[in-house]
Formats: C-alpha cells, structure tokens, sequence
C-alpha cells in the first residue's frame, strides 16, 4: 500500500483553520472585553445624568457609588490582559472608554496589540485599525472628531474655528508624530470641502453659513514623510480668510513641523 505523504494542500489548510480559529479567539475575546466594561459606561451616564457633565476619573464615579471597583478585562494564556483606560473633555461633552488586547498564542509571542475604544459621541467599538488617526484613540485628536463633528450640524462660524483650534493643537501634541495633520484626517471628519487656490495653489476649504462674514479655512496639503512604509498626504499649513484686509486675503495661521 502506497503511504499517504503530508502534501503542501494539507499543510494550507491546517494552517488555514488555525488562523480561522485564531481569529474567532481574538474576536471573543474583544468582545468579553466590550461587555467587561458595558457595566462602566453606564455608571459613566449615569453619573452625568446626576452631576450634568462626564466624570474626570473612573475614581469619581466609584466615589458617587456608581461602580464598586473598575473592572479588569479577562485573559487566558493566548492573551495578554488590557486595563481599562478613560478620559474626558468637558468642554465638548464626550468621554472614551479603551482597553488593549495583544495575542501571544499560548505563550509562544506576542503579536500586534490591538486597541478598543468606547466613544461617546460615535457610540460604538472600534479599532485601530479602524480608525484614521495615526495615534488612536489620542485625547486631542478626538476632540477635534468630536468639534468637526458639532460643526457638521450646526455650520455655525464658532464651532468650525474650534474645529481649527483642536486640529492644530493635536497636530502639536500627538506624541510620536508631532506636527503631523494628515489630509485623512480632515475629509474624514468634514468631507471632500471645495478647491480654492490660495496664491496659486489648491487647497481644501471649509466655510460656516453665516451670511456675513463667515469663517472660512484652507488647508494645504502635500506629500510628506513616510508613515509605516508609506508617503502620507500632510497638511502642510492652514489659511484663514481676513475680511479686514482690503482687499481681503488669505493668511496663514499653521506651519507643520516637517
């Protein structure tokens, strides 16, 4: 009888079933993690229902007797264990809830960590690597989500110029990366916009509604430097009209660092 040998189709799919069954283990566990922390996001509202804004600390809402102790997120030999961490922005009213995970296949190593993030304004899970931003979930780079937006409903000329402020102040404070705005980011959050040429070159620009002398902010941007192996549209500078100029121009408020 001719012996069966272990063919290269064979060790495909063994290898095939072990990534499946990998996956399912990571997605369980993400969701063992998200259900882990269901029980604080709801002391979370519930504490703001009370007091009329989001707590500073997870500490706060276990001194209101709204939770007993912060919960840990359950691991098991094929993962590392993530702690809960969380911020709040009381001037924009939303807070983030977020845990890691990272696989180490029964001890054998670590692979890519992975972060979940609970926020409140989108008020769903999400990923990484779901996610545009370089650094996510970072605190600045949120609020400017969370700013755009609040402008995206309301078109108002205050909440776009907050939208600015919070852009600048992330792109100067986003640790690894400082200096760094990418085009992404901003279409993201506020759309394509329209084209308009500040000294002969295109830019995006965004405009309030106001009837009168409405807010308006051109962001240029260009190719810049390699991001994980990849060139990344950056916003090099941001304009602002200045109607008080005569005739009224564009003038710069931004450099990037690069």
């Amino acid at each position: 009888m001719k012996r069966r040998t272990w063919g290269p189709r064979r060790t495909f799919i063994v290898l095939g079933l072990a990534l499946a069954s990998m996956t399912l283990f990571v997605a369980q566990f993400l969701k063992t993690g998200e259900d882990s922390a269901q029980p604080v996001i709801l002391a979370i509202r519930q504490y703001r229902e009370s007091r009329g804004f989001y707590p500073d600390s997870l500490d706060d809402v276990i001194k209101e007797g709204l939770l007993s102790s912060i919960p840990y997120i359950p691991s098991s030999v094929f993962c590392i264990r993530g702690q809960l961490d969380y911020f709040s922005d009381r001037d924009l009213d939303f807070f983030c809830l977020d845990f890691y995970e990272q696989p180490s296949f029964g001890g054998l190593g670590p692979a890519r960590a992975e972060t979940r993030a609970f926020v409140s304004f989108d008020g769903i899970w999400k990923s990484d690597s779901e996610s545009s931003m370089i650094d996510f979930p970072h605190p600045l780079g949120l609020a400017m989500q969370c700013a755009g937006q609040r402008f995206l409903k309301s078109r108002a000329r205050a909440d776009l110029e907050l939208f600015v402020k919070k852009a600048i102040e992330y792109s100067t404070s986003t640790g690894s990366y400082p200096g760094i705005i990418r085009k992404v980011e901003i279409i993201d959050v506020l759309g394509n916009g329209e084209i308009v040429e500040v000294d002969e070159t295109p830019c995006l620009c965004y405009s309030s509604s106001e009837l009168v002398d409405p807010a308006r902010f051109c962001f240029l941007t260009t190719e810049g430097s390699k991001l994980f192996g990849v060139y990344s549209t950056q916003v090099a500078a941001i304009f602002r009209f200045d109607l008080s100029a005569s005739p009224g121009e564009w003038r710069e408020i931004f450099r990037s660092n690069e």
